[in-house]
This record gives C-alpha cells, sequence and structure tokens, in this order.
C-alpha cells in the first residue's frame, strides 16, 4: 500500500510539471500585464505554480486548470498589492542615456503599459481579465473573487481614467 502512495505521487508530480511548463507562458504573460514588471511577473506565477503544486490532487482532478490558475494569479497579485500599497515605482523601457528608435508600435505599447499602471490594481485586473483575456464579467468577477456589481463599477471607473488620460494628450 506505501508503494502504491509513492506511485500516486510521483504521477501527481510529473502530471504537474508538465502542466507548469506548457501554462508557464501564458501565466506570465497574465501577470506582466497585471503589474508591468517582468522580474514581479515572475515572482506571481512562481507563487500560482506553488500554490497549485500544493494543491495539485484536488486542483488535476476538477479539470479546470485553466480557469483556477488565471484565477489563482490574479487574486495573488491583488493580494501583493494590497500588502505593498505603498510600493508606485514606475519602471522606464530604457536607461534615459539610451537613443529611443521610432518604433511607433513599440511606443503604443509602452504608453498603454503605462496608463494600465497609473490604474489602482483592482481596476488594472479588470482591464486585462475583460480585454485582453476577453473574460465575461462573470469569469472576471470569479476570477478576482469579487461580484459582478464591482467589476462592472471597476470597469466604468478604469475606462474613464483610461480616457481621461488621452484627452489629457491633446
Amino acid at each position: 500500500m506505501h508503494r502504491d502512495a509513492d506511485a500516486d505521487t510521483d504521477a501527481d508530480a510529473e502530471s504537474f510539471t508538465e502542466y507548469a511548463i506548457t501554462a508557464r507562458a501564458d501565466l506570465k504573460r497574465q501577470a506582466f500585464l497585471l503589474c508591468g514588471d517582468w522580474h514581479e511577473a515572475d515572482d506571481l506565477v512562481q507563487d500560482t505554480l506553488t500554490n497549485m503544486y500544493c494543491r495539485w490532487p484536488n486542483v488535476s482532478r476538477r479539470g479546470e486548470l485553466e480557469s483556477y490558475a488565471h484565477t489563482a494569479l490574479v487574486r495573488r497579485f491583488l493580494s501583493v498589492r494590497r500588502q505593498t500599497r505603498w510600493r508606485r515605482e514606475i519602471p522606464h523601457p530604457a536607461p534615459p542615456d539610451q537613443p529611443r528608435t521610432h518604433d511607433h508600435a513599440a511606443d503604443d505599447r509602452i504608453s498603454m503599459l503605462a496608463w494600465l499602471r497609473r490604474l489602482p490594481p483592482r481596476q488594472r485586473a479588470v482591464i486585462v481579465l475583460r480585454f485582453w483575456e476577453d473574460l465575461s464579467i462573470r469569469q472576471t468577477a470569479e476570477a478576482m473573487g469579487v461580484s459582478p456589481g464591482t467589476v462592472a463599477s471597476q470597469h466604468h471607473k478604469a475606462l474613464a481614467t483610461l480616457r481621461q488620460s488621452l484627452a489629457d494628450l491633446r
């Protein structure tokens, strides 16, 4: 009987490893969109995967791995932001002494990421989940652990802030 438990543990570890390898890139992309920093994104993904590994036998049996992982990632992001509210560092894409290229698409992406960083964490999470991940209001609410009404109000506030940012450019 002890041998069967070891075999189950080995199979769980192997299936988790396969999942982590395939899911890591998508999780890191979503984490970057949420936090705007590749190093912090790595930390969020690592925390999410660690959380999943600790619960792997139960999580893998439910079969909704992608949904669970994205929910865990968003909730971890929001939790970290609540714990470090004072941190308002805004990384710059290049040191000031380097010449900038005139890649307008890159400039647009940098501007959008800068605008996202100005949003409070919950508003940023709503924008990323609704527009980049194309989740419904219900799915976004589930991922964030809030009501659909909260998603709608955060969505409205975030878009108003982004519209004002665009108006200020003109």
